[in-house]
């Protein structure tokens, strides 16, 4: 299931009780339909329902591309809104390195590493780095904590108490930091609370 992360403008909104759909324009094309599962029944008090994207305003999207009649959507699992117009600036920039990535790694089919540590801090993308389970395009300390969230076999996710009893040695708000960009690139997400995280592709 391919994940993708798209930064693009609110062009129509449709809201039911159980879905919210999105016509969102990236620049790229025609606008992409995303869908937003949601539990707004008339039963969940106000302050709990999920509120929809206002038309015309800048959205980051987290979800999964699906494929129905020929037709691909996207299901967003995490919908936020860009408030500071310099995270467009980054999601470009990140869209060309990505693309620069790839278009080296055609031509380095047999390339094993991608540089340093230092090489890149921020995620290009779901890229798989052969079997290691690794991300390309995190750090190592990112990877590590996406793997131990990822191993965690509990319903309710790993706790970042628990993450960093596991990875004694490392300052706690190193771990905090990491925890943070994983999630805001979609890598994780959090489940019964803003401290217990599973894994996206887990």
């Amino acid at each position: 299931m391919l994940q993708v992360t798209i930064v693009g403008l609110v062009r129509s909104v449709k809201e039911t009780q159980t879905r919210l759909d999105y016509e969102i324009d990236d620049m790229t094309g025609p606008p992409i339909e995303v869908k937003q599962f949601v539990d707004n029944d008339e039963s969940i008090p106000a302050e709990e329902r999920v509120p929809s994207m206002r038309e015309n305003t800048y959205v980051r999207i987290c979800g999964h591309v699906r494929s129905f009649g020929g037709k691909r959507s996207v299901v967003a699992y995490n919908m936020s809104p860009i408030t500071d117009m310099n995270e467009l600036t980054c999601h470009m920039l990140e869209i060309i390195h990505s693309h620069a990535f790839n278009a080296s790694s055609g031509q380095n089919m047999n390339q094993t590493s991608y540089g340093g540590d230092n090489n890149m801090s921020m995620n290009q993308g779901s890229y798989n780095s052969g079997d290691s389970g690794n991300i390309l395009g995190l750090t190592p300390l990112q990877n590590q904590i996406h793997q131990v969230i990822k191993n965690n076999p509990s319903d309710t996710g790993a706790s970042v108490v628990s993450v960093c009893q596991t990875l004694r040695g490392i300052p706690e708000k190193a771990i905090k930091d990491a925890i943070d960009f994983l999630s805001s690139e979609g890598h994780i997400y959090s489940t019964i609370d803003e401290d217990h995280y599973k894994a996206t592709d887990g």
